[in-house]
């Protein structure tokens, strides 16, 4: 009852910026799961997650979603699965939580210095096949298929509702896709359904009510202040990794 409890209040407020904004639920709730649980099992559980609140709020954006772009990001996300696999499998607890807490402190801080693109780049190919891959590469490997596809729609200057319909609705197929195949590979544990149940529902009320409140929240404001807790989320995981 102890690890659900803990777990439940970074949940609620990670999918609900994720519901907002498209981006959120597996920065800043990676670090905590990894903390309290076995890396197996975070992963697992924060893929699952990610799954809860596509499905959740994948009906309402779909039509602003650009299906082409979405093919091309998910075949993308589908090359990298074997390589995050791979590296799943040669990473100790220790590195997965460096290499997290790495990748959020730099992605979070290199956004933070330009949360307003001020130049607009075509998605060209091989623009979102390389974008996916890296995705479907993190997905697998840490659970994280934001930063790369935060960086693509920051670079592209994509609109917030265009941005948060195509990852979102992007994160399906990716998550759902990256949960099979690692759960396959290394097996679901007990403890993972139980944590589901509990945080699932969780998951998807923060969902809604950040889809709610999005078309009510100053994008630009709102960005920083997202930034600022995923730089936060990853020195906490670095900082608990290096006094471990």
């Amino acid at each position: 009852m102890e690890t659900p409890l803990l777990l439940a209040v970074p949940t609620l407020l990670a999918a609900f910026t994720q519901g907002a904004a498209g981006i959120g639920l597996a920065l800043l709730v990676t670090p905590f799961a990894l903390v309290l649980l076995p890396t197996t099992q975070a992963v697992l559980l924060v893929l699952l997650l990610n799954v809860v609140v596509g499905v959740v709020l994948v009906a309402p954006l779909r039509r602003d979603a650009d299906a082409r772009l979405l093919g091309q990001l998910f075949l993308g996300g589908l090359g990298g699965l074997p390589v995050g696999l791979w590296l799943a499998g040669t990473l100790d607890s220790a590195g997965v939580r460096i290499a997290v807490s790495m990748l959020v402190v730099l992605t979070g801080a290199f956004l933070l210095r330009s949360p307003r693109p001020s130049h607009l780049h075509a998605p060209r190919a091989p623009l979102p096949l390389f974008a996916g891959g890296a995705s479907g590469l993190l997905t697998v490997s840490l659970g994280l298929a934001g930063p790369p596809l935060a960086l693509f729609t920051s670079w592209t200057g994509t609109p917030k509702a265009q941005a948060r319909a195509l990852i979102l609705t992007l994160y399906v197929p990716l998550y759902g896709t990256a949960f099979l195949a690692r759960g396959l590979f290394e097996g679901f544990p007990t403890e993972l359904w139980r944590l589901a149940v509990w945080l699932g529902p969780v998951a998807a009320v923060g969902a809604v009510l950040g889809h709610l409140a999005s078309a009510h929240i100053d994008e630009l404001r709102f960005r920083r202040l997202l930034l600022l807790l995923v730089v936060g989320s990853g020195l906490y995981l670095l900082f608990s990794t290096v006094v471990a």
